[in-house]
């Protein structure tokens, strides 16, 4: 190979770059299989090649493009958040509004931010490797906070619900009414777990926590420990992803005056759509607009009492059927009766 031993002992400790010459040299030194050969090879070649954030320059800071490039290698992402909907999740909308408030930033800049916040979402959605697990929490406060415009957020709240049905994609809701948790003293973090591969113990987990100035990477064991237990109480007291996607339904049309997604509704308790299906047939056909102002218990027999004469006593059944259109007597008895139906009715003068 030509090179000094310093320079073969950093290879072999990882402490050093390899060219992809050097990578298969050795690889023949150490008789790999030519699989391997091949695998190294192309790790070697990609070495050199910058990743894909590097193109957008000082729209990404120094200290993100370290999470950045742990986010790609990581097979499962944890992230609990209680200010803002995921960066990983957004709508181009909604990742506008989050920066609308940045005046120091121009136009142009404020763009390139959106679209790196929209290139980061194409790890989800890679196969080869396969997408990272995705598990989410996010507190209830998250979906009522306006960002943007209420249109905005109806269109951010469906996007989570189309996203969350991703096998590898879970996002669960912390209800407002689970009081005080855990979570409130952590703040937002995301925590990154990373593959076991050939080692007796696998590469730590890193847990990322951002601030307005900068962010703390934390990977000790006792920093580790802690946090384990903040997202295991978090997941004890949020609701399961199908209580979500219906809190989430609910907001969107009550809250955003959106309309709700069909497939939660359709997934709702089989008693409650039975009950909610037979409300709706019992809805009766809407009044008249304009009603003659001079009628008697004719013309409420006519347009007002039709369909309700089943539920009427048969007595009085047989006395609305007799008496003719027109202007007429109307009984006392009958006109509490068309009075609850339609307002007050005009009691005609009686006839000699």
């Amino acid at each position: 190979m030509q090179c000094s031993r310093q320079k073969m002992w950093r290879i072999e400790s990882g402490l050093g770059p390899a060219r992809p010459l050097d990578v298969k040299v050795m690889c023949e030194l150490y008789a790999a299989t030519p699989e391997l050969t091949a695998a190294l090879t192309a790790l070697a070649t990609e070495t050199k090649a910058k990743s894909w954030w590097h193109s957008y320059g000082d729209a990404i800071p120094d200290w993100f493009e370290l999470y950045v490039g742990l986010e790609s290698a990581a097979p499962r992402l944890r992230e609990y958040d209680d200010a803002l909907i995921p960066g990983l999740l957004q709508t181009r909308g909604y990742a506008r509004g989050v920066y609308q408030y940045r005046s120091r930033i121009s136009e142009q800049e404020r763009e390139r931010l959106v679209e790196v916040r929209l290139q980061r979402q194409t790890l989800l959605e890679r196969r080869l490797p396969p997408a990272p697990q995705f598990e989410v929490i996010l507190s209830e406060a998250v979906l009522l906070r306006v960002v943007g415009s209420p249109a905005t957020m109806a269109e951010q709240l469906r996007h989570l619900l189309n996203v969350s049905v991703l096998p590898h994609i879970s996002i669960r809701v912390l209800a407002l009414s689970a009081g005080l948790h855990f979570g409130a003293v952590a703040g937002p973090f995301v925590m990154l777990d990373f593959p076991l591969r050939n080692r007796v113990e696998p590469d730590p987990s890193v847990v990322y926590s951002e601030s307005l100035t900068g962010v703390l990477y934390l990977d000790r064991k006792d920093e580790l420990a802690i946090y384990e237990e903040v997202w295991t109480s978090l997941t004890s007291l949020a609701l399961d992803e199908q209580q979500s996607k219906q809190l989430i339904n609910k907001i969107i049309g009550e809250v955003y005056h959106g309309r709700a997604d069909r497939r939660t509704v359709a997934q709702e308790h089989p008693q409650r759509r039975q009950r909610r299906q037979l409300r709706r047939s019992r809805r009766q056909p809407a009044w008249p607009r304009r009603r003659p102002r001079q009628q008697g218990l004719g013309w409420a027999c006519t347009h007002l009492l039709p369909h309700r004469l089943e539920q009427l006593h048969p007595g009085r059944q047989a006395l609305l059927r007799r008496t003719p259109t027109g202007a007429h007597p109307v009984p006392r008895r009958v006109l509490p009766l068309a009075a609850r139906f339609r307002g007050r009715v005009r009691r005609a003068p009686t006839t000699s």
